[in-house]
């Protein structure tokens, strides 16, 4: 019948399986899978997919990659170490230098500053040597004459103002060591005159009676020959000294210092200023009053030319304000 066609081959309805079942199989399918899967990676000697070769390989150029790293970064922390050792040893050298350095600049610096002592005392002896030079010396301004002229006929001119100017002519026939003309100072046809006279007395006596004959505006002038130290000092000690008499105070310049009423001052080379030394014995004169015109002449005495007599270059200071010893000094700076 089933040759012939006849009866239609129809099995009928699907039958329905088990569904827990089915999971059950599933379930034992894919535990099956994960132990082979892992036995093959476990197991050196079982077949491996084309797919965990390619991971495995990955990891162990990963691994390769990272014991190279581990060894650049141990080799340049080795020299990182060695370089700041060498560091540390070229600053510890460095320091030593510097401390050496700081050494020999203190002993320098003492060194130098001993030399300076000993310079500014070497400077004090010759100034001083100098100025004994030229204690008997005096400066003659104001008597005609060339700087050509000769010089006898330079120190009789010099008596003949000493008998005649400063009326004197007992000191007609003073011993002279030398007269002759400078080449600057003064005028071109009054050119300042240089003596030096044989005795100191003589030198004084007629620098005192100069201040005494010649009045305030004569033309004339007598001056002491102080060293070049000295006339610095007592230009910057007029100064001050003209600005004590503005304050009605006694003031007067003494060869390198100054007085101002019972206080004694001097220049100070070092600091560029007038310092305090001490104290006079004595009572001072009383204060002068003096005049814008005074002032200029007060100036010029106690300056560059030093201690002057005569109105030419000096008639507001007397001799009471250029003497030269400090007999009523008494110092204590």
């Amino acid at each position: 019948m089933l040759t012939c066609g006849d009866i239609e081959s129809n099995p009928g309805p699907p039958r329905q399986q088990n569904p827990k079942h089915n999971t059950r199989q599933s379930s034992i399918y894919f535990t099956h899978q994960q132990e082979r899967r892992l036995s093959q990676d476990t197991d050196p000697r079982a077949p491996k997919s084309p797919q965990n070769t390619t991971s495995s390989e990955s990891h162990d150029e990963m691994f390769e990659f990272l014991r190279n790293m581990k060894k650049d970064l141990a080799g340049q922390n080795e020299r990182v170490v060695k370089d700041l050792a060498s560091m540390n040893t070229k600053i510890d050298s460095l320091a030593d230098s510097i401390n050496d350095l700081k050494t020999e600049n203190e002993l320098l610096k003492q060194s130098n500053s001993e030399l300076k002592t000993e310079v500014t005392t070497l400077a004090s002896k010759i100034d001083t040597l100098e100025a004994h030079s030229r204690r008997n010396n005096l400066r003659f301004n104001g008597i005609d004459g060339t700087s050509n002229e000769e010089w006898s006929v330079t120190e009789q001119k010099v008596r003949t103002f000493i008998e005649n100017e400063l009326k004197m002519p007992e000191m007609k026939d003073v011993e002279i060591e030398r007269a002759h003309r400078l080449r600057y100072g003064g005028t071109d046809d009054k050119r300042t005159i240089m003596v030096k006279f044989t005795k100191y007395k003589d030198c004084m006596s007629i620098f005192q009676k100069g201040n005494e004959a010649l009045g305030r505006n004569s033309t004339y002038a007598v001056q002491q020959d102080f060293t070049e130290r000295v006339k610095r000092h007592r230009k910057e000690l007029g100064e001050e000294m003209l600005e004590a008499r503005k304050r009605g105070q006694y003031a007067s310049v003494r060869y390198d210092k100054l007085f101002i009423d019972n206080k004694i001052y001097k220049y100070d080379d070092d600091s560029k200023s007038i310092v305090y030394i001490g104290n006079r014995n004595r009572r001072p004169p009383p204060p002068r009053v003096i005049t814008n015109t005074d002032d200029e002449s007060s100036l010029d005495a106690a300056g560059a030319e030093g201690g002057a007599t005569g109105g030419a270059t000096g008639g507001d200071i007397n001799n009471d304000d250029l003497d030269s010893s400090d007999s009523d000094t008494n110092e204590s700076g």
